[in-house]
């Protein structure tokens, strides 16, 4: 099997910024030699689904304030503070000309909303208000801003999670396993992907042993869907909740079973098997190809 380590930015990120701006870019050229890098492959096919660099969604919900860039880094989960800081890091002086003198205000904000602390202002305004919803906008259409979106996906804890997941259930860290898993880090929540890789080696370890059966010979796709299932099972139900347990009337009736939806109106089951399945198919994750922590 080849083997590819985890390089710096250099050209393959180029390659990945032009190709998420719309240019056919594959790899860069240097003479006759083609620079490519797994992970950023790998972050590539996430950010699609995801939205661009500059992509900006407000209010997503009630904790979670705002959503920006290739991975839709939230503000209430800390991760929008997180890709933040590694922009300013990349460029203290572009990051301040485009967010203004209030930037440094801007980054406590959004590093201090970890905890779902999404109200807070900047200059009367929360961050999903304008004028940070256009500012969020500037700084993901700057070239070297957008080196600090891929240095925070790459180093950040959904890729650290992916390849832990791959250990954990016994799987080669190849491209096609660690993508998917990727994948449902940044939509599941890495915390999310945790849990459903522990229950489904839970599960293998307990069919080794012949305390349950998961059935037999199971390849590194049987595995994967397990995981896929588990991180959806928690938005199906048989029946209705009962009305104290479904205040902002979430769950609706598809068929003869009930799914949860998000407030935008996504049934969250249904999007969470079908974008599994579209990764699993993805045949730009290569499947011969390691990526190396």
């Amino acid at each position: 099997m080849k083997s590819i380590d985890i390089i710096g930015f250099g050209l393959a990120a180029l390659a990945l910024m032009t190709d998420m701006m719309g240019e056919s870019s594959p790899a860069v050229r240097r003479g006759s030699a083609q620079i490519s890098d797994p992970v950023l492959d790998i972050i590539k096919a996430t950010g699609h689904a995801e939205g661009g660099f500059d992509a900006v969604n407000g209010n997503v919900g009630s904790h979670e304030g705002v959503s920006f860039g290739i991975l839709q880094w939230t503000q209430g989960s800390g991760n929008l503070g997180i890709v933040l800081q590694a922009m300013q890091a990349t460029s203290p002086s572009i990051f301040a000309q485009i967010l203004g003198p209030s930037w440094a205000a801007v980054l406590k904000v959004a590093v201090d909303s970890k905890d779902k602390n999404v109200q807070r202002t900047v200059d009367g305004k929360k961050l999903w208000e304008e004028p940070w919803i256009s500012k969020f906008r500037l700084l993901g259409q700057n070239a070297t801003m957008q080196l600090g979106q891929i240095s925070a996906a790459r180093n950040g804890v959904f890729m650290r999670e992916a390849l832990r997941g791959a250990e954990k259930l016994g799987l080669e860290p190849t491209m096609h396993v660690v993508g998917v898993l990727f994948d449902r880090a940044v939509q599941n929540g890495h915390n999310g992907l945790k849990g459903a890789v522990e229950d489904v080696s839970e599960r293998l370890a307990q069919q080794d042993t012949g305390e349950a059966d998961t059935g037999a010979d199971l390849d590194e796709d049987d595995v994967l869907r397990m995981v896929i299932q588990r991180l959806a099972r928690p938005f199906r139900r048989s029946t209705a909740p009962a009305p104290e347990d479904d205040p902002k009337g979430r769950w609706r009736q598809v068929g003869r079973e009930w799914h949860k939806f998000h407030g935008t109106g996504v049934d969250l089951y249904t999007d969470t098997i079908r974008r599994g399945e579209l990764t699993l198919a993805n045949g730009a994750l290569r499947r011969d190809v390691r990526v190396e922590s």
